[in-house]
């Protein structure tokens, strides 16, 4: 017996009759371009740690201290250690409200005809949920370099962030000389503290990068150097492996009360720079949101707290992405079409960043010192304990 279809539930050519709707299958294909743009344009992404989680709100993080070391004493016994060794914390990284971006069109099928037109949106929806989740990511990172070691327990503290100031006045966080100087302190504070030489980065903005190599000790090192000018890598804006650290270019990054740069501070100015450069960090979180510490799980800092910081430097583990879900792209429905005229389409992320590993984190600043975090309870259950 043959089985016929009614025409009116043929869809298109080639498709799974009675199975498939192309509206679908269209908002999963843009979801992956939405998950593609949001991997190529979040660099704090590519490098701080990533944790991915299923059926929880919150990731723990643990940390261990060192343990004592000696000679064996011949007699005693080795298990005897009363006094907590090693210490041991640990550190909630939680997850957040959802990072969205929307738009709304008339009608979808206008979107689905015109590939040039779902490349420049699906890119604009992962680039928008990029830049907040780097901003958040580094605003992490500064408070990871103002807090204490969570393993605090007496006679086991270990080191925490670092504070260095490169100058009294804020042009001088575009003085290389400075700078140079600011990397050469990081590495060695960095590797006192133990931290690993793999995975250590140091954050500027382009005039603080264009100041970094134009300087007279980096242009040696670079002609010094076995690999000469395969050192600069001017298709990612990064210069590799000074002092053992690779230097990024960003403009998300907390820098004297805004993101990447402040016009304000500078004697000429470029003229017109649109509504979206030389934000301040205060308005910025009024449209994004991020309105105080206690309306987010995590310690993201006050728009305040960031009128002298210049510069980042820091390993992977001093903060940490956890996703919940990873960028999509939904639609609304015919409900919504009938009453509005149109359709409005959400591409969202469910993550949190928070500090992990205060020791991996350096802040640079200039004439106003970094304020002090609130305290660490805020970020998650921390605290240190012995063995017992």
């Amino acid at each position: 017996m043959t089985l016929s279809v009614p025409s009116k539930y043929v869809t298109y050519p080639g498709a799974n009759n009675l199975g498939s709707d192309k509206r679908e299958n269209f908002r999963v294909l843009f979801s992956g371009y939405v998950q593609r743009a949001f991997e190529r344009e979040c660099l704090a992404r590519q490098l701080l740690d990533n944790r991915y989680i299923k059926y929880a709100k919150a990731e723990k993080f643990y940390h261990t201290g060192r343990m004592k070391h000696g000679w064996h004493k011949r007699g005693t016994s080795i298990m005897g250690q009363t006094d907590g060794n090693p210490a041991i914390a640990s550190t909630d990284v939680n997850i957040d409200r959802l990072l969205i971006s929307s738009f709304f069109l008339d009608e979808l099928d206008l979107l689905m005809s015109r590939p040039e037109l779902i490349m420049d949106f699906s890119h604009q929806a992962g680039a928008a949920i990029a830049l907040q989740a780097d901003r958040l990511a580094w605003r992490a990172v500064s408070m990871a370099a103002r807090r204490a070691s969570p393993i605090d327990a007496t006679g086991h503290e270990e080191p925490g962030g670092t504070r260095i100031k490169i100058g009294t006045s804020p042009n001088d966080a575009y003085d290389g000389e400075k700078l140079v100087e600011a990397l050469r302190e990081a590495s060695a504070i960095l590797t006192e503290k133990g931290v690993s030489r793999q995975g250590r980065v140091a954050l500027f903005n382009t005039r603080q990068y264009n100041a970094l190599i134009n300087t007279a000790n980096i242009t040696k090192v670079i002609s010094d150097h076995d690999l000469g000018a395969a050192l600069q890598k001017p298709s990612q804006n990064s210069f590799q492996k000074l002092w053992d650290i690779d230097v990024y270019t960003n403009l998300n990054f907390p820098f004297q009360g805004r993101y990447g740069v402040n016009y304000e501070r500078l004697d000429n100015p470029p003229d017109n720079p649109g509504a979206f450069i030389n934000r301040t960090i205060a308005s910025d979180d009024t449209d994004a949101a991020v309105l105080t510490d206690s309306a987010y799980k995590n310690s993201y800092g006050t728009s305040t707290s960031f009128k002298g910081s210049c510069g980042l430097i820091f390993h992977k583990n001093a903060a940490a992405i956890v996703h919940a879900m990873m960028p999509r792209f939904d639609s609304t429905g015919p409900e919504f079409r009938a009453e509005w005229g149109g359709e409005l389409h959400v591409a969202k992320l469910a993550c949190g960043i928070g500090p992990v590993s205060p020791a991996c984190a350096i802040e640079l600043y200039t004439d106003v010192p970094p304020s002090t975090p609130p305290s660490q309870g805020s970020q998650g259950s921390q605290g240190s304990q012995g063995n017992t």
